[in-house]
């Protein structure tokens, strides 16, 4: 936290009013609404390390090491190029083969649809046809 205080501190605070805030009610719950311009700045303490002390010294890179890192970049983009290259046209081919069944799907959905509807269409016997029967008789 930038105060070096935990939460439920800053809370304490703001209930007692040592720092300036309003409390208002959120979707998640009520919340505290600090004014962060006046809090108080966190002291920098005085034994506090340099930075820059203990850091490694790095040495410029050469060009040697530059020139192998570029060439190694170009050659990975090259690879990659023909990556995406071979992956669209196997998509490509995945795409035709795909249409191509489903053609062949409904051309054969089509022929069992004809081959159903033939079938399921009875045939009367020359005994049972259509013709009205007399009130009389029951079959």
């Amino acid at each position: 936290m930038r105060l070096g205080v935990s939460a439920e501190t800053v809370r304490k605070h703001c209930r007692t009013g040592t720092y300036p805030a309003e409390r208002r009610n959120t979707p998640y719950g009520p919340a505290w609404f600090v004014d962060a311009s006046a809090l108080p700045a966190q002291p920098v303490p005085e034994d506090a390390p340099n930075i820059t002390e203990g850091a490694p010294d790095s040495a410029p890179a050469s060009d040697a090491v530059v020139t192998a890192l570029t060439s190694h970049i170009d050659d990975l983009r090259r690879q990659l190029a023909t990556q995406a290259t071979a992956h669209t046209e196997a998509m490509q081919r995945l795409r035709e083969d795909h249409a191509r069944e489903i053609a062949t799907l409904r051309d054969v959905n089509r022929d069992q649809y004809v081959i159903l509807e033939r079938l399921s269409v009875p045939r009367l016997a020359d005994s049972q046809s259509s013709a009205p029967r007399p009130w009389w008789k029951m079959w």
